[in-house]
């Protein structure tokens, strides 16, 4: 199927950002001073919340100063009948500035968004971390109110409406990011992951911290519905950056042609149980999703059933992965003799597991054993850069073996 480029539609605006505006309100009107000339002076009352008092006041009254430095007017916090009152006195102009700086503490600037709580949690970041920063750089508060159904309000409020319009900018850059559906065969999908993750870890790495390398359902989440041979790999980067979203679809692509490429290796029976392990990686991937979802909703036990199976897929994966390399070694070095290893169609962990145990049967006995060691060149890797090739050059050098290359893809290791 065409893959396709958009933004998601897992957000929406509840409310605008409101526009700088003054209640209507009774104004006493004065006449400047006889020995000053100048327009005449006004003098308002904006009514004040007690818990807001302290913030149009702040610390040391450096806010209600700064007001007044801005807007040139005059400004007092006054207190009667238990009722609290800004009173503002200046010019026209002057009065207007204040009355709104005033107002955008008093009532600040808001708008709600609608969101995903999977999108949600990358807005929040580790530990916080990410809405911590963007508070900061944009000088607004950002909360996170869970409602059920996996939904949220993202609610972002500021001192002023630049500021909120900057912040509202910010976070759905990250709740609406761009993105493109990639197509990766089912039986590839578990060499696109790797061991326990580590290959999409590092390849969501090589994208960077602004995008998102996903395996999709069949509700836009995971496996493809549409096409069951299929799974979906949804890339996705934050913002609008079209160059930068480009540039990780190509390192995606990259690695599923490798992935893809890697099968030839396998045979029948390991190309099988490949495919049995990215089952069994899919159906962890979910249930962990689904017991975070049950433990953030208040359902612990759920969470716990759903973490139990989460654990048993993966024993179930790392089981069937166990064999598919097995099956995928003997496929490639079934009649060869004991000083030929072949390690093409293997993970780095794999490959490197079946070269020591090679290595060690040769190191007991005090002869010099030529062992032809075919690691591939590389030419399916993303940038044409091998893995397994690097990995057994340091793994030998660690050990203090001499080696020579027989050509790209072949080490000769004396052991």
């Amino acid at each position: 199927s065409k893959a396709e480029e958009g933004r998601t539609a897992a957000c929406s605006q509840e409310s605008k950002a409101p526009q700088p505006h003054r209640k209507p309100r009774e104004r006493k009107k004065y006449r400047a001073p006889r020995n000053k000339k100048g327009p005449s002076h006004v003098e308002i009352s904006i009514d004040c919340p007690q818990q807001k008092v302290g913030a149009v006041i702040g610390k040391g009254g450096s806010t209600i100063k700064s007001i007044r430095v801005e807007s040139g007017a005059e400004i007092r916090v006054d207190t009667e009948g238990g009722k609290h009152h800004v009173v503002i006195y200046g010019t026209e102009n002057q009065v207007d500035m204040a009355e709104d700086l005033v107002n955008n503490i008093v009532s600040p600037p808001k708008t709600i968004i609608k969101a995903q709580w999977q999108q949600a949690r990358k807005l929040i970041g580790p530990g916080g971390a990410t809405i911590k920063a963007l508070q900061k750089r944009h000088h607004a508060h950002i909360h996170v109110d869970k409602k059920g159904g996996g939904t949220c309000n993202v609610v972002i409020t500021a001192d002023r409406p630049a500021n909120l319009a900057k912040a509202e900018e910010a976070v759905r850059a990250i709740l609406e990011p761009l993105f493109r559906d990639l197509l990766c065969p089912n039986d590839a999908v578990g060499a696109l992951i790797g061991d326990d993750g580590t290959n999409i870890k590092e390849l969501q790495r090589a994208c960077g911290e602004a995008a998102s390398v996903d395996i999709m359902d069949g509700k836009g989440k995971q496996r493809n519905k549409h096409d069951a041979k299929n799974t979906t790999v949804r890339v996705s980067v934050a913002g609008r950056d079209k160059k930068e979203l480009s540039r990780c679809i190509r390192l995606v692509e990259a690695e599923i042609k490798e992935a893809v490429a890697g099968l030839d290796y396998m045979g029948d029976e390991g190309r099988k149980l490949r495919a049995e392990a990215s089952a069994q990686a899919h159906k962890r991937t979910v249930m962990y999703e689904r017991s975070h979802q049950a433990y953030e909703s208040g359902d612990k036990a759920g969470a716990r059933k759903l973490s139990d199976a989460a654990k048993a897929a993966g024993e179930k994966m790392r089981a069937l992965n166990k064999k598919a390399s097995e099956a995928i070694f003997r496929h490639r070095n079934h009649g060869k003799p004991d000083l030929f290893i072949d390690l093409h169609g293997l993970t780095v962990k794999e490959a490197l597991g079946f070269l020591k145990s090679r290595l060690h049967k040769f190191l007991k006995n005090d002869t010099d054993d030529p062992l032809e060691c075919v690691t591939g060149a590389g030419h399916h890797s993303p940038n044409r850069s091998a893995k397994i090739k690097p990995a057994v050059r340091e793994l030998v050098e660690s050990m203090k073996l001499r080696f020579e290359v027989e050509n790209v893809g072949t080490y000769i290791i004396h052991c």
